[in-house]
């Protein structure tokens, strides 16, 4: 069974990510196509904590943000868990047993998972999938062996575009298995006689944390997401792919697949202003794959047409983006792997056995990225698989990655050449040399990752391999490690109970010994019947954390039915979670509330605490499972309320909207100001709010398909926005906004076009027509990226006053940046960055206005470099300093003097957690010195030093002379003292709205900040 990772809530948990969100937030994904800095293995690759898993993510294409900021992507995704468990008969030719080998009767076998998120995969769509259980014609609504087995044959389950996989369950919490399997299948009919049938549509929701709803109709499949996504099919096959992706205000991507002239199939991914990303499936080797885009050996090329100009040729550098070859992979064709398989029965022990494996996986070869100038940069694949040399071979999963390096070698999958850096490898727990069990599980964990890298060092380049070690959680044992190449480990612990919590950590030791702790809960929906295993929708209720040598802090989350925040509370100083070296059950006690925020909803529901007697309970109609007519977004905040530490309330902003269950835009932003009501008002309702004109500051704000038209804002001040034809289609881009205060008396216009083909702004003129017109142009290559950017004055900016170029270097790993300082082209300052290989910055360089612009290879005229490099048990930062007390700077021009020697090194260090350690100011006799270790083994002068120590909450600094200065901070980060011997110290305290500093020395001198319930400095006693 595929591990199925919680996202939204449970995955946000790590990261505390409960921050509140803008109403108006970025656009996701980036603009554009961005192959500069994919490089980076950290960047593509994730190994699961707890299951082992391998993924990678290669981002290839994305459509430009359109209405709303809506887009969609296209990425190519990879899991090494390739198979799933399937239960067959002992049929003769199941080719999953050998040919003409028989499995046992009724057995789980190894399957090939690529159609249900296993293995290589485009990421751009939604998979809906009704599966029958596989041998279901034995006993078949007998009850025999199991009636679980023998009358719960159908499965209900959507696959996102990331490739996880999402159980539903029918709506009602009708009669199922507790791995959620049913009698009534995708037309609502009983399998069995007696079970009945149910009306179409049939209604499903999650309880993995995601809160989807999903309907089957005799129209096809639609799944509605909480913040307002519909995701459909017309399609009513049992397996459907969506062909429509909308947001909330009707902004749609359509997927479908089309024949090319030239018969080839084309996978097109198009908005509403027929912007198109295509896959063209190009066949190599198999004659079929003109009509087939599945063929085991093809070609695809990614491209785009339609960004305001008509694609010509595919292959064209204008258009073609990617390439993507594809290969077969024979896995025991010629000898067949034996492993141990079992009954899918708990209670039939009866049919257990060996099975032998025999099959294809279709897997990626190459990937070539499209680079702008030198060698095409590719990554190569290898894996474990019978083309694989005899010690590598196994059951088919990615052994070998060949990272993007410039060269036109390839990486050599029987025998890495060592000189093909970089390169990344990986050992897996099961291997041919070892009898595998698909008893539970058709995972195969990452034992080992191995990286080889060559680093650009001031020297010369140098080698390194580092290497990583996994451990994983087990029966007896529920802990997991990774060991870092610096010898750090990170210790999580998973819970190992088959409740709805299987596999998720619940404590993280990191290297340096910060824990983490996690009190899990339970937000489940009403489930009608008795199933504890099924609890589900698991959520942090309280996440503890405390550093080395340091007390508790905690935050607590409260939230509603559909997965809503109502409420979060930081604690400091909170006594260690109970019960002690277990999972947390409890929420944090004793310790000082910092601050308090209450959230509540346009679509109200209970709190996640409570269960409703029934599916169509008084007050659940807003459920996201509920039976009523549920509305499409649940995500509209009404009010928010923000108490500090007395208790008092702090702040205070409410929201009303178009439409808070359909569109959601806010039309009405409320923020009270403690200046103008002496206490909180009331939250009121949607029809009477709490906060009006009299007591809050009041903007408002005009839409059209998500887009803002026009916003007023508290003084009155008014800015209005035209989405004409020359923003790429009407109502797209802003082409023009207005700005003027409430009197009119003063109005500022700009005017915007912009790059079609990424969405970027091209051009903004400001106050245009006007003898002070000015304008901002800017050039962009086919990836978004901008290659210059000028501003000037005149007719179509002719007249330039200050110009800025970026030049990337994408197969030398490095961008140049260009600007100029006395006229528009003379570019006499430059800055260089430089990654090696693998996506590890190396160098960055900067020039002066006086020594010329440098190059990525200039070896003059820099005043100042820094270099990077992870060494040991630690990673450092080496900086050159130009201009220092050793020595002197260059005369200003129009002198002809060159530049002084920079004769000091400023060298950091950092520890395994990135805290800072130590910074040193090292003398440089001249400019061709070596550098300090860790860079070389020269001796160096240290001229002076400073030095970081770390203890709970407190870090303690000190200097070249011996001083110490302590800083202590408070669980929101907040300073709360500092301490410096022979000197005053001082109290920092945060009463309601106030700031208290306290400085105790000689004399007591006590100041109090005072500031109003949104920030703004109110008053100052002394």
């Amino acid at each position: 069974m595929r591990y199925l990772t919680l996202v939204g809530i449970a995955a946000l948990s790590f990261a505390q990510a409960w921050a509140q969100k803008p109403v108006f937030s970025s656009t996701k994904p980036e603009r554009g196509t961005m192959p500069y800095g994919v490089y980076s293995l950290s960047e593509i690759e994730s190994i699961d904590q707890a299951t082992g898993t391998l993924g990678l993510r290669i981002p290839l294409a994305a459509l430009p943000p359109g209405r709303a900021g809506f887009s969609q992507s296209v990425d190519l995704l990879y899991t090494s868990q390739i198979y799933d468990l399937t239960t067959v008969q002992g049929d003769q030719q199941n080719s999953f047993c050998g040919s003409g080998v028989p499995c046992p009767a009724n057995t789980n076998v190894l399957q090939p998972a690529t159609n249900s998120g296993g293995g290589w995969q485009y990421a751009m769509t939604y998979r809906f999938e009704a599966t029958l259980r596989s041998g279901v014609g034995f006993n078949a609504c007998s009850g025999l062996p199991d009636p679980d087995t023998s009358t719960n044959v159908w499965r209900y389950t959507i696959t996102f575009p990331d490739g996880s996989s999402h159980l539903l369950r029918l709506q009602g919490g009708l009669p199922g298995t507790f791995d959620g399997y049913y009698p009534y299948g995708p037309n609502g009919a009983g399998v069995c006689s007696g079970v009945g049938g149910l009306p179409l549509p049939l209604k499903f929701h999650t309880t993995d944390g995601t809160y989807v709803q999903v309907s089957k109709s005799d129209l096809g499949w639609l799944a509605t997401f909480p913040d307002g996504r519909q995701v459909s099919t017309s399609s009513t096959f049992d397996v459907a792919l969506a062909t429509k992706i909308c947001d909330r205000n009707g902004n749609c991507g359509t997927i479908s697949r089309v024949i090319d002239t030239d018969l080839a199939v084309l996978t097109h991914l198009v908005d509403d202003m027929g912007r198109t990303v295509r896959i063209k499936h190009v066949g190599t080797t198999d004659t079929t794959c003109p009509a087939n885009p599945f063929c085991l050996n093809s070609e695809d090329q990614i491209f785009r047409s339609g960004y305001g100009g008509t694609a010509t040729d595919p292959a064209s550098v204008n258009n073609s983006l990617w390439k993507v070859t594809w290969v077969q992979s024979a896995i025991g064709v010629g000898d067949a792997i034996p492993y141990d398989c079992s009954s899918p029965v708990g209670n039939d022990p009866n049919h257990n056995g060996r099975c032998r494996l025999s099959t294809y996986v279709r897997n990626v070869q190459q990937v070539t990225l499209p680079t702008s100038i030198g060698t095409a940069l590719r990554y190569q694949f290898c894996y474990a698989d019978d083309a694989a040399v005899t010690g590598k071979r196994g059951y088919g999963e990615l052994i070998s990655i060949g990272l993007p390096n410039g060269t036109t070698g390839d990486l050599a999958c029987g025998n890495p050449a060592p000189s093909y850096r970089p390169r990344v490898e990986y050992s897996y727990r099961e291997s041919r040399a070892q009898t595998r069990s698909a008893t539970s599980s058709s995972e195969n964990a990452v034992l080992s990752k191995s990286f080889f890298r060559r680093e650009t060092v001031l020297t010369a380049g140098t080698d390194r391999d580092e290497s990583w070690t996994y451990t994983y959680p087990g029966p007896g044992n529920f802990n997991g490690t990774i060991t870092a190449p610096d010898g750090g480990v990170t210790t999580n612990s998973f819970f190992w109970d088959f409740s709805g919590r299987h596999r998720l950590a619940w404590k993280t030791v990191s290297p340096m010994g910060e824990t983490v702790e996690r009190f899990w809960a339970y937000n489940e929906p009403w489930i009608g019947v008795s199933a504890p295993q099924d609890r589900k929708n698991a959520y942090v209720r309280a996440e503890y954390r405390k550093p080395a040598g340091g007390t508790y802090n905690a935050t607590a989350f409260a939230l509603d039915k559909n997965g809503n925040v109502v409420s979060e509370t930081v604690y400091d100083g909170v006594g260690a979670p109970t019960p002690a070296g277990q999972p947390p059950t409890s929420l944090p006690s004793g310790g000082t509330i910092l601050r308090t925020m209450a959230h509540v909803y346009h679509s109200e529901t209970p709190d996640a605490g409570q269960l409703g007697g029934s599916i169509c309970a008084a007050g659940y109609e807003s459920a996201y499972w509920g039976c009523s007519s549920t509305p499409v977004y649940k995500q509209a905040r009404f009010r928010t309320n923000v108490t500090g530490l007395s208790g008092g309330a702090e702040s205070a902003t409410q929201w009303l909207y178009d439409s808070a269950t359909t569109t959601g835009n806010v039309t009405d932003e409320r923020r009270w100001d403690s200046t103008k009501a002496a206490s909180l008002p009331g939250n009121g309702t949607p029809a009477s709010p709490g906060l009006t004109a009299a007591n809050a500051e009041v903007s408002t704000f005009t839409w059209n398909q998500g887009n803002l038209i026009a916003a007023t804002f508290p003084d009155g001040d008014v800015t209005s926005t035209v989405r004409g034809v020359s923003g790429c289609g009407t109502n797209l881009y802003p082409t023009q906004v207005k700005r003027h205060d409430q009197n009119a008396a003063f109005r500022l216009t700009e005017d915007f076009t912009y790059d079609c083909a990424t969405g970027a702004q091209k051009t903004a003129t400001f106050e245009p027509g006007s003898s002070r017109a000015i304008g901002q142009v800017t050039d962009y290559d086919r990836f978004a990226r901008p290659t210059s950017n000028y501003t000037g004055t005149g007719v179509g900016s002719s007249t330039k006053w200050r110009q800025r170029n970026n030049e990337y270097d994408d197969a030398g790993f490095s961008v140049r940046e260009l600007s100029s300082v006395d006229g528009p082209l003379d570019f006499r300052m430059a800055t260089v960055s430089s990654l090696d290989p693998a996506g590890y910055m190396q160098r960055r360089r900067w020039s002066d206005e006086s020594s010329g612009a440098i190059t990525a290879t200039s070896t003059t005229g820099v005043v100042s470099e820094q270099e990077y490099l992870y060494s040991g048990l630690f990673r450092y930062e080496l900086e050159a300093v130009p201009y220092s007390l050793l020595t002197s700077p260059a005369p200003m021009p129009p002198a002809t003097a060159t530049a002084g020697i920079p004769l000091a090194w400023r060298r950091r260090q950092y520890d395994r957690d990135g805290r800072l350690l130590a910074e040193d100011l090292i003398k440089r006799e001249t400019a061709t010195s070596a550098p300090p270790p860790p860079w070389s083994v020269t001796t160096p002068t240290v001229v002076s030093s400073q030095t970081w120590s770390y203890n709970g909450y407190s870090v303690t600094i000190t200097d070249a002379a011996a001083k110490t200065r302590t800083e202590t901070r408070d669980a929101l980060g907040r300073l709360t003292s500092v301490a410096q011997p022979g000197s005053a110290t001082a109290a920092y305290a945060y009463p309601a709205r106030q700031m208290t500093v306290t400085q105790t020395g000689s004399a007591t001198q006590t100041r109090t900040f005072t500031y109003t319930s949104l920030g703004r400095a109110d008053w100052l006693a002394r």
